[in-house]
C-alpha cells in the first residue's frame, strides 16, 4: 500500500474512533461558571402580612417588581395597602443597587408612607442598603434617616440569615427606629413551600423589645422564574422595609391610644 493511501486510512480510522468519545465528551460537560446579572430577569411577588406590635394590629398587602436595568444594575419597587388599627395605611418605596448574586448588593433605599390611625401620620425615609453572601449565609443592612410625623432621625435594620436549607431561611435580627420605638430584635424565617411549582411561602416574625413581645405571619407568591429560595433572594427580589413603617405606626398609635390613660374612639 503507498505511504498516501496508509496515511489517509489511518487519519480515517483515528477519526471513526475519537468523533464519537469527543462528541460524549461534549454532552457530559458542564458550561464554566461566569458572572451573573444583579437581577436574573422581570419578576415580582405579593404577600399578605398580619402583624401586632405594640398592643396594635396590622393588616397589609405588599407587592414587589423587580426590573434588570443593566447586567449589574437593578430596580425594585414597593407598594403597600393595608390597615393599621382599624384605618387605612399605605406607601411606596423603590430601590436602586449594585449586586453580583456571588458576594454582595449595594443599594439606595426610599421610602414614603402614610397611616390615618390617631396617632400616625407621614412617614419618609431614606437609606442605603447591603447585602453579603458568604455560602449559605447572608449578612443584610438596611441604615439612613427618616423624618415625618412617626418620629425623626437615624435608624437601621439589620439580619443574619442562615439558609438550612435552599428553601428555608432562618433569621436573627435588629431594628432600630428613633423616638418611643428604640430597639426591635426579632427571629424569624421563611419556608418556600413545594406548592404551585416552588412559588408560594410561608413567613413569620416574633419581635421583641423593651416594652412590647410582638410577631407577625404571613403567605407570599413569587412570578418569575422558578428556583429555590436561596437563588430567589440573590438573584431576583431583595427583602422590602415596611416591617419598619408598621412597626412604627403601631408604637404611634399604640402610644397614643395609652397616652394619660386616654383610649381614642
Amino acid at each position: 500500500m503507498p505511504k498516501s493511501h496508509w496515511l489517509l486510512s489511518s487519519t480515517a480510522l483515528v477519526s471513526l474512533i475519537a468523533q464519537p468519545l469527543v462528541a460524549a465528551d461534549l454532552e457530559n460537560s458542564q458550561p464554566l461558571p461566569g458572572p451573573k446579572p444583579a437581577v436574573s430577569e422581570l419578576n415580582s411577588k405579593f404577600d399578605i402580612r398580619w402583624n401586632h406590635m405594640f398592643g396594635v394590629e396590622s393588616v397589609a398587602a405588599v407587592g414587589s417588581v423587580s426590573i434588570p436595568l443593566s447586567f449589574s444594575w437593578g430596580a425594585q419597587f414597593d407598594g403597600m395597602l393595608g390597615i393599621v388599627d382599624g384605618d387605612f395605611a399605605g406607601g411606596g418605596a423603590a430601590h436602586l443597587f449594585w449586586r453580583d448574586p456571588d458576594t454582595a448588593l449595594l443599594g439606595l433605599y426610599g421610602e414614603f408612607a402614610h397611616a390615618s390611625a390617631d396617632g400616625g401620620g407621614d412617614q419618609t425615609r431614606v437609606g442605603v442598603e447591603t447585602e453579603f453572601y458568604i455560602d449559605r449565609l447572608m449578612l443584610s443592612g438596611l441604615a439612613g434617616y427618616q423624618f415625618g410625623d412617626l418620629g425623626e432621625g437615624f435608624f437601621s435594620k439589620t439580619s443574619l440569615s442562615y439558609f438550612a436549607d435552599d428553601n428555608l431561611r432562618l433569621y436573627v435580627q435588629h431594628k432600630y427606629l428613633p423616638g418611643d420605638v428604640d430597639h426591635i430584635g426579632s427571629v424569624g424565617g421563611e419556608w418556600l413551600t413545594p406548592i404551585n411549582d416552588n412559588s408560594l411561602s410561608l413567613f413569620g416574625e416574633a419581635s421583641f423589645s423593651e416594652d412590647d413581645i410582638g410577631g407577625q405571619v404571613g403567605v407570599r407568591i413569587y412570578f418569575g422564574p422558578q428556583k429555590p429560595l436561596i437563588d430567589r433572594m440573590r438573584e431576583d427580589d431583595p427583602v422590602d422595609h415596611f416591617d419598619l413603617f408598621l412597626a412604627a405606626a403601631s408604637d404611634a398609635t399604640g402610644s397614643y391610644e395609652d397616652k394619660d390613660g386616654f383610649i381614642a374612639e
